[in-house]
C-alpha cells in the first residue's frame, strides 16, 4: 500500500465532509433547501455543479479507456451530451425553473403529472428512478476501483469508506452540500486532469508522436463505426439526457430563468472542454501502453507508473472529487424522487416544511446505504447503467420535448410513444438491428412516430399556454 498516496487521499476526503458540513450549516434550514437549494443557486455555483456532476467515472476514467481503444469515434457521444445540455438545456431550463417556482416542484414526474396526468406520472417515476439508482451504484464501484488500486486499499474498504463520507454530508446538508462540495470538487478535478494531461503529453512525447504512433482509424470520426453506428452513439446521451433528473434539479435550484438558462449553456462548454482533455490522456496512453491489457484501468495506471507522489496525490483528489459529485447529486435526486413520487403522490400527502426536512435526511441515508449493499451484491453496473439510460432516452426524451414544445400533446399520445420507444427498445435489445441501428435509434425513431400519431388522433384541449409561453 502507497501510505504517501492514501494519506493524501484522506486528507482530501476529509476536507470534502468539513466543506459539505460548513454548507449545510449555512443554508440549510427547510425541506425546500434540502430538495433545491430554496431556489437560490447563483450563475458560479450553478456552471460548478453541473460540470462535476457531468464529469463521472464512465466520462473520465472510461472515455479515456474508449478512447484508447476506438479514437475519435467516441466523439460521437460526447457531441450527445454537450449539444442536448447546451442547447435542449437552454431552451427547456427556463421552462422548469418558471414550472418549478409556480408549483413547488422538484422532479421531472412531477411535470409529467401537471402535463399528461397520474398514469405518464407513474411511468416516468418508475424509469427515472431505476435510472438513478443505475448510476449510483456506478458511481460507487468506480470510486472504489480507483482508490483500492492506486492506493493499494482493500476494495470493499476504498467502496464503504468513499460512499459512506458521500452519503454523510449529502444526508447531512442536501442540494446545498451537494452543491457547494460540487464547487470544491469540479476545480479539484479540473486542476487534477489539466495537470496530468500536461505531465503525460511530454511523456508521450508530444503531439507529433501521438499522430506517427497511434493507428490512422483513431482520427478518424467513423474509424471503428458505421455512420448509423454514429447517429446511435449521438442518440445514446442526446435523447438518454432530456429526462434525466440531474440538470432538471439544477434548473429547479436556480435563483432566476436566465440563471436556469446560462448555467446550461456554461457547463455544456465546460464538459466539452474537459472532454477534450481526457481524449488527449486516452491519446497519450496508447502511444505510453500500445498493447494494455484493461484499457478501462490505463489512466489510473498512467497515475501510478508516470506521476510523482505529489501529482499522483492531487489526481487521485481529482477523480474521486468528480465520481462522488456525480454520486451525490444522484443520491440527492433519488431522494427527491422518493418523497415526491413515492410517497407523497401514491398516498395524497404533503408534508410541510419540518417533515419534508428530516424525512429527507434519514431517506438520503437509507438509499445511499441500500445502494451500497446493492453494489456488493451486484458488483457490474456499467451494462445495466447504459441499459437504464437507453431506456429512459427512448421512451420518455420525445414526451418531454412534446410536454414542453407542444400544446397538442397529450396523455393518451404520451402513452402511444412510450409504448413504441420500449417495443423499438426491446426489439434492438434483443438483436433486430435494421441497417446496423442500436437499440436506442430503433426506440426513439419509434417514439417519435408514436406521439406523431398520438398527436393527430388524441389532441390535448387543455389551455397550457401559461406554462409552455
Amino acid at each position: 500500500m502507497n501510505i504517501d498516496l492514501l494519506l493524501g487521499v484522506i486528507f482530501y476526503l476529509v476536507i470534502t465532509l468539513a466543506v459539505g458540513i460548513w454548507a449545510a450549516k449555512k443554508e440549510t434550514n427547510t425541506g425546500e433547501d434540502f430538495l433545491v437549494a430554496g431556489r437560490r443557486m447563483n450563475l458560479f455555483v450553478m456552471f460548478w455543479t453541473l460540470l462535476a456532476t457531468y464529469v463521472g467515472a464512465a466520462s473520465v476514467v472510461g472515455v479515456a479507456g474508449w478512447v484508447y481503444i476506438r479514437g475519435l469515434s467516441q466523439v460521437w457521444y460526447t457531441a450527445g451530451y454537450v449539444i442536448c445540455l447546451s442547447g435542449i438545456g437552454y431552451i427547456l431550463a427556463g421552462k422548469i425553473r418558471k414550472f418549478g417556482v409556480k408549483t413547488g416542484a422538484a422532479t421531472i414526474s412531477e411535470f409529467l403529472e401537471f402535463r399528461f396526468g397520474r398514469k405518464i406520472r407513474v411511468l416516468g417515476a418508475i424509469l427515472v428512478w431505476f435510472s438513478i439508482m443505475a448510476i449510483l451504484a456506478f458511481q460507487y464501484i468506480g470510486m472504489g476501483k480507483i482508490l483500492s488500486t492506486i492506493t493499494g486499499m482493500n476494495y470493499s474498504l476504498a467502496v464503504i469508506l468513499t460512499a459512506l463520507i458521500m452519503i454523510a454530508y449529502t444526508t447531512y446538508g442536501g442540494m446545498w452540500s451537494v452543491a457547494i462540495t460540487d464547487v470544491f470538487q469540479g476545480i479539484v478535478g479540473v486542476i487534477g486532469l489539466i495537470f496530468m494531461m500536461f505531465y503525460v503529453l511530454p511523456e508521450a512525447g508530444g503531439f507529433g508522436s501521438i499522430i506517427k504512433n497511434v493507428p490512422a482509424e483513431h482520427f478518424s470520426l467513423i474509424g471503428y463505426v458505421t455512420p448509423i453506428q454514429a447517429l446511435s452513439a449521438f442518440l445514446v446521451f442526446f435523447l438518454g439526457f432530456v429526462p434525466l433528473p440531474d440538470w432538471w434539479q439544477r434548473a429547479y435550484s436556480s435563483k432566476d430563468e436566465k440563471t436556469a438558462q446560462m448555467g446550461m449553456v456554461l457547463g455544456g462548454l465546460g464538459y466539452l472542454l474537459l472532454a477534450a482533455i481526457v481524449y488527449i490522456i486516452g491519446f497519450c496512453g496508447k502511444v505510453l501502453y500500445p498493447n494494455f491489457a484493461d484499457p478501462e484501468k490505463i489512466l489510473p495506471t498512467m497515475v501510478i507508473d508516470k506521476a510523482p507522489i505529489w501529482l499522483g496525490a492531487i489526481i487521485i483528489g481529482a477523480l474521486l472529487a468528480i465520481i462522488m459529485s456525480t454520486a451525490d447529486s444522484m443520491l440527492l435526486i433519488g431522494t427527491a424522487q422518493t418523497i415526491r413520487d413515492l410517497y407523497e403522490m401514491p398516498f395524497n400527502r404533503k408534508l410541510n416544511n419540518k417533515q419534508l426536512l428530516n424525512a429527507s435526511r434519514w431517506i438520503t441515508a437509507a438509499l445511499g446505504i441500500l445502494v451500497l449493499i446493492f453494489v456488493f451484491l451486484a458488483p457490474n453496473m456499467f451494462s445495466l447503467w447504459i441499459m437504464a439510460s437507453d431506456i429512459l432516452g427512448a421512451t420518455l426524451a420525445f414526451p418531454v420535448l412534446f410536454g414542453f414544445l407542444s400544446n397538442r400533446s397529450s396523455e393518451n399520445s404520451v402513452l402511444i410513444s412510450a409504448l413504441f420507444g420500449f417495443i423499438g427498445w426491446l426489439a434492438g435489445y434483443l438483436g433486430w438491428k435494421p441497417i446496423g441501428a442500436e437499440p436506442i435509434l430503433i426506440g426513439g425513431v419509434l417514439s417519435f412516430i408514436g406521439i406523431v400519431i398520438g398527436d393527430l388522433i388524441f389532441p390535448n384541449k387543455k389551455d397550457l399556454s401559461e406554462i409552455l409561453e
